[in-house]
């Protein structure tokens, strides 16, 4: 190692340790691992056991979109994809997506405006099916009564779901939506 790239590893872990002190300044231990003992362990691993797979289709679709500018086998695109979508979870303003290209760009040598080209089809297919998670819900509700969506709107072709319990978000509960049961 140079002089110079062990300042640069030098300042790095210097840095993160700044970020980290400010991350976790007036964290409860004791808080997080009475969280970590109560959390339903079963559904973190069955979200966990979806997400791979899930994970492995959008590298596929990726896959199919970037076929026709350079082949990259889906071993290689997986990682990528990984690394975008937690880039996406830490990062502002989806710079997830931007890592994703440069690693692409880096690993793989394809140009930028194809990989970006890529990346903008792809996202356009999701929001294509978020809009369908839309629309085909509101195919069976009612807004003849002067109704909003959620609010005082009834569904029509659906047997009725009985009294529905819940508690207003407003008190502070919102992480708990669907742990009330009737």
């Amino acid at each position: 190692m140079t002089h110079r790239q062990k300042l640069l590893l030098a300042l790095s872990i210097l840095i993160s340790a700044v970020f980290l002190i400010v991350a976790f300044r007036g964290l409860n231990p004791a808080s997080v691992i009475d969280t970590l003992r109560g959390a339903n362990w079963l559904m973190i691993v069955l979200a966990a056991g979806l997400y791979l797979p899930a994970m492995v289709l959008i590298t596929r679709r990726w896959k199919f979109v970037l076929d026709d500018t350079v082949p990259v086998p889906v071993r290689g695109l997986f990682p990528l994809v990984a690394i975008g979508y937690m880039g996406n979870n830490i990062y502002p303003f989806r710079a997830g997506e931007v890592l994703r290209l440069a690693l692409l760009r880096q690993g793989w040598r394809v140009p930028v405006v194809r990989g970006a080209a890529t990346i903008l089809v792809e996202r356009c297919f999701d929001g294509l099916v978020m809009l369908t998670f839309l629309l085909v819900p509101a195919v069976f509700i009612d807004l003849s009564d002067g109704g909003v969506l959620g609010l005082g709107a009834t569904p029509r072709r659906l047997p009725p779901l009985g009294e529905v319990r819940h508690r207003p978000v407003a008190q502070g509960d919102w992480w708990k939506i669907g742990r009330y049961r009737r």
